[in-house]
């Protein structure tokens, strides 16, 4: 089935990206962060994109919106890492200013671009609910012009970037000699006011955008509209052009996904990783689910993905669950934070276990790939011993690099595992500069598990760049060509 014959695709992506958009994000870490959003708009308009320039140009503002909001929750990471309020406070409040400008900046240009899209497609085909007023409630209830979903849609974003950065304001450092009242001890009721005016704002925000998204899927002819603007001679030209964009877009979350393994630690937490490791199979989830209409072993195996995307949030959260109330020296002497931390230690070996079944999968999809799309058709006469060497080249080259991948996830293992044996070294106690070293069983291990890891990324960058490669010598791109 080819891509412009396959049905509209289920708009369970939507609710999800929406979700991570409502989502209010005051002082904590995101657990459903705004970049996740911006990523599925990408690459839900990918095909639009090569149709429309409204759409175009509202994939290309998701993208930047996308950017700029994974650059702020890498900066969330930097200011909780800090243990001193008050620098904490000020890089808080720095941060939020500028990301509340550029925020709103993108999110406007994405918001605009993308409803005058809808407008424009619908205006000039029989979609008529991508612009014509929908029920709220029933056909004989009360409707909404979707232009005022756009005007509702852009107070929401504006008020819920605005709201997320007042109460950081209250936490900036002052003047040791200023004796009025501290506005730091506010914090927390501005917190809970903004958090609740973004919530009930953001439930009747969402409310409105899912009946939206209902109106325009139970009419089904919105995808229909996109494909009928092609002439008959370039569906062959679109659906090749498709293609080639989907495995691209596909092999840089690939890559993507591997680069969020690097070693980033926080000197807080334990040693907690800048770029949590639940996005790596995340990252991989989108990527199979993309190519799963190109590579039958990506359908069957992209719930893999999403098992394990819930495991390793759970062994995220754990590890700072644990680090939130004690350290590696408490090991020693509570036996509240040994149970705890053994809890840990089981939730990531079963992690650990998932990540390896995921790896395995991933194995088999890009032998898939290699049968499928690197060279000749094995039954076409075409097909010669070269190709043959190649694709047993490629397979061998695979292997070596989900092996290194396995092995790099149990020395992490078992990093976690002899980190909880830990101890102490003392310098001298009469010195001045007498300080304390927890270390683990083997205490050059967390180094060595580290090398292995950035060693495993750099084995996938090398074999993403050789499936590119070869694909793009048997899917040649016309217009660069030209």
């Amino acid at each position: 089935m080819s891509i412009v014959e396959k049905k509209q695709p289920r708009g369970i992506w939507i609710t999800i990206a929406l979700l991570c958009f409502f989502n209010a994000n005051i002082g904590v870490i995101d657990i459903l962060p705004d970049f996740i959003g911006s990523l599925i708009f990408v690459l839900t308009l990918k095909e639009a994109a090569d149709l429309s320039p409204y759409f175009a140009e509202a994939r290309a503002a998701f993208f930047k919106l996308g950017l700029c909001d994974l650059c702020k929750f890498f900066c969330q990471f930097s200011v909780f890492s800090r243990s001193n309020a008050v620098v904490q406070g000020d890089m808080s409040a720095m941060f939020s200013m500028t990301f509340l400008v550029l925020d709103t900046v993108f999110a406007f240009a994405a918001v605009r671009y993308l409803f005058e899209g809808l407008f424009y497609l619908g205006e000039r085909s029989d979609a008529k609910a991508l612009y014509a007023p929908f029920p709220l409630f029933s056909k004989s209830g009360p409707v909404l012009d979707p232009d005022r979903l756009k005007t509702c849609t852009l107070v929401f974003l504006a008020c819920k970037h605005l709201l997320c950065t007042v109460p950081e304001f209250l936490r900036l450092s002052r003047d040791p000699a200023d004796t009025s009242p501290d506005p730091a001890r506010f914090y927390g009721q501005a917190t809970l006011a903004c958090f609740i005016t973004i919530t009930v704002f953001g439930l009747i925000w969402l409310f409105l955008c899912l009946r939206y998204k209902h109106a325009i899927f139970k009419e089904g002819r919105a995808h229909a509209a996109l494909r009928d603007r092609l002439l008959p001679e370039e569906l062959a030209l679109y659906t090749d052009r498709v293609r080639r964009h989907t495995f691209r877009t596909a092999g840089y979350l690939f890559v993507a996904a591997m680069v969020i393994l690097l070693p980033l630690r926080l000197d807080s937490y334990g040693g907690l990783n800048i770029m949590p490791y639940f996005l790596f199979p995340f990252l991989l989830f989108l990527a199979l689910h993309m190519i799963r209409p190109y590579v039958t072993e990506a359908k069957r195996w992209r719930f893999v993905a999403l098992l394990t995307t819930l495991s390793s949030l759970a062994s995220y959260v754990s590890q700072a669950v644990f680090f939130e109330t004690y350290s590696f020296i408490d090991l020693m002497n509570n036996d509240k934070a040994v149970r705890l931390y053994t809890i840990h230690t089981a939730v990531h070996a079963a992690d650990t276990v998932l990540v390896i079944l995921l790896l395995l999968a991933i194995l088999r999809v890009v032998f898939a790939f290699i049968r499928t799309y690197t060279v000749c058709d094995e039954q076409s006469g075409s097909f010669t011993a070269i190709d043959r060497d190649y694709q047993k080249d490629a397979r061998r080259y695979s292997t070596i690099c989900i092996g290194v991948f396995i092995a790099a996830a149990l020395a992490r293992l078992t990093d976690v595992i002899q980190r909880g044996e830990v101890s102490v070294v003392f310098s001298n106690p009469e010195s001045a500069f007498s300080y304390t070293t927890v270390v683990g069983l083997i205490p050059w291990f967390s180094t060595l598990s580290s090398l292995l890891t950035i060693f495993s990324v750099i084995t996938a960058a090398f074999l993403f760049l050789r499936l590119r490669d070869a694909f793009r010598l048997r899917y040649p791109d016309p217009d660069k060509e030209k």
